[in-house]
């Protein structure tokens, strides 16, 4: 245990007349060197019986007789000695100038409460932490994570009451925090009994709902193996969510070989499942063909319905895997935070008729053996044709010249040689390709994902172009504003497929416009009609 002291401030008040008080200021400054030197001797008996702990102390004033005269070696032992009872006495007398914590961890998870309350950097006891008040709070507690992995497992164990911290974590900075965990996992001991394997319903959270659960598998005292595999299980759902924010910070692989090869003969098992009027609602398990659907089957980022009819008319019903070069445009559409999410949701998939265990990788492979350009042509053909203004030309990411139509925003396969130079048309279309760049489209080969972030952009031009007086807006505020959040799916085989979300901030124009109101079509295949409720 180290004892640290950010101030150290001496006021001298010298009795009688002074024939030299510089020198007498020199001395003393000499003397309160030397007692913090001899500071950690004096308290090292009691520094040991407080070993691991963390004491935070605001303020401590005392009033010392000093003998200036003396030398300085002869009288240090005893000012240092004299603060150290007073440290000791304040310290263990308590008051609210004193905070104590069991050892780091509690300090750091305190820190996360606080943080997740939104006042930790106004608390004294958290200055340590300064460094970190520029950062959003979920970055901040991921930075703590990364900065001490051997004691992320003891911090979410201390986290495990604090549901509050979960629900700050989000996106990136959660996934970031399960690698962690993963990464550094300790194998349970041989012949212990293994735990429960999670609900269903935590198959398919997000990040921060499986961190959640395993804080509180931690705390029951399950070892770290397994609730490593509850973490994985979730990750083989989203792999695409754990792999993507992986690529992008330079971080170890999350999953090896074996804890795949355990995963799947834990597959059967969870098919295995009952199901009854008690047993939580159906999710997509580790199973081979498309997930079951039923009343509360959950689906993110489920205002996308509205797109999808856009996204089949720009696809040409020829591109090879359709379905999933639509799901990664969905995915693409989506606000940044639900993309991975989008992608790997069960609901979307069944609905789109993709594999439940086609990784974005898999289909670069799958697409790296098909020309892009029909599919192109396709596109290009469909935007011209909804095309109504001027053109005028940009350059995207790959400094090609290209086209956009003033009217609507929609991109075009190439410029006519007319074009006008409309520089906030020009401006809207970098906005753009900015919005949609997304780490998922960098595991498809090159022309594929340029396709898929134009069938996003498309999707999102027309229906803005529908919408009255948004055809300029952004597509950050477009997504914040038409879509409602997740929601849930359902499906018989006698009705169209449901999807149910809260009401967007602008749902009203939604229905006016009867994006909101009709049923919608994916062609397939395999071929779907579905419809869009908002709710309160």
């Amino acid at each position: 245990m180290a004892i640290t002291i950010d101030r150290w401030h001496q006021a001298l008040s010298l009795r009688g007349p002074q024939r030299a008080p510089q020198a007498a200021r020199e001395r003393a400054e000499a003397l309160a060197r030397g007692a913090g030197a001899a500071l950690g001797g004096a308290l090292q008996a009691w520094l040991q019986r407080h070993e691991g702990e963390v004491i935070r102390v605001r303020r401590l004033e005392l009033a010392l007789a000093l003998d200036l005269a003396r030398a300085t070696d002869e009288a240090a032992p005893g000012y240092a000695a004299a603060l150290a009872r007073a440290i000791a006495d304040a310290i263990d007398d308590g008051g609210a100038d004193v905070v104590r914590f069991a050892d780091r961890s509690a300090y750091v998870a305190a820190f996360a409460v606080s943080l997740a309350a939104g006042d930790a950097h106004q608390r004294w006891m958290f200055d340590e932490f300064d460094g970190l008040a520029p950062l959003p709070p979920a970055a901040a507690l991921r930075t703590l994570v990364e900065q001490a992995p051997d004691t992320a497992w003891t911090l979410i164990t201390r986290l495990a009451e604090a549901p509050a911290v979960f629900a700050m974590l989000a996106g990136a900075d959660a996934l970031r925090v399960l690698d962690v965990l993963i990464t550094t996992a300790r194998p349970s001991p041989p012949g212990a009994t293994p735990p429960a394997l999670p609900p269903p319903g935590v198959l398919a959270c997000p990040a921060a709902a499986v961190l959640e659960r395993l804080a509180r598998a931690a705390a029951a005292g399950q070892a770290p193996d397994a609730a490593l595999v509850a973490t994985a299980i979730a990750a083989v759902l989203a792999r695409g969510a754990m792999r993507a924010p992986v690529a992008t910070t330079g971080a170890p692989a999350a999953i090896d070989a074996a804890l795949e090869q355990r995963l799947a003969s834990l597959a059967p098992a969870l098919r295995a499942q009952p199901a009854g009027p008690d047993a939580p609602p159906r999710q997509a398990w580790v199973a081979q063909g498309l997930p079951c659907l039923d009343e509360a089957t959950p689906c993110a980022a489920a205002g996308l319905v509205v797109l999808l009819d856009e996204l089949d008319a720009w696809l040409d019903a020829a591109c090879p895997a359709r379905g999933a070069v639509a799901l990664a445009a969905l995915a693409t559409a989506a606000a940044p935070d639900d993309t991975l999410r989008v992608w790997r949701d069960p609901a979307w998939r069944a609905l789109l008729g993709v594999d439940a265990g086609l990784d974005i990788g898999d289909l670069g492979v799958l697409l790296a053996a098909h020309d892009a350009r029909p599919a192109a042509a396709q596109g290009a053909a469909v935007a011209a044709a909804a095309s109504r203004g001027t053109a005028c030309c940009w350059r995207d990411a790959q400094r090609r010249t290209r086209g956009v139509d003033g009217a609507t925003g929609l991109w075009l396969d190439s410029a006519p040689a007319d074009a006008a130079a409309d520089r906030a048309c020009w401006r809207r279309a970098r906005a753009d390709e900015a919005a949609l760049d997304h780490p998922l489209q960098h595991a498809l080969p090159p022309a594929w994902g340029a396709l898929v972030r134009m069938a996003a952009q498309f999707a999102w031009r027309r229906v803005a172009w529908r919408v009255p007086g948004l055809c300029g807006a952004s597509l950050p505020w477009l997504r914040s504003n038409l879509l409602g959040g997740d929601g849930s799916v359902r499906h018989d085989t006698k009705t169209p497929w449901h999807w149910r979300c809260p009401r967007a901030p602008l749902h009203v124009l939604l229905a006016m416009t009867t994006l909101a109101a009709r049923e919608h079509v994916w062609r397939g295949p395999p071929a779907r009609r579905l419809s869009l409720e908002f709710h309160d």
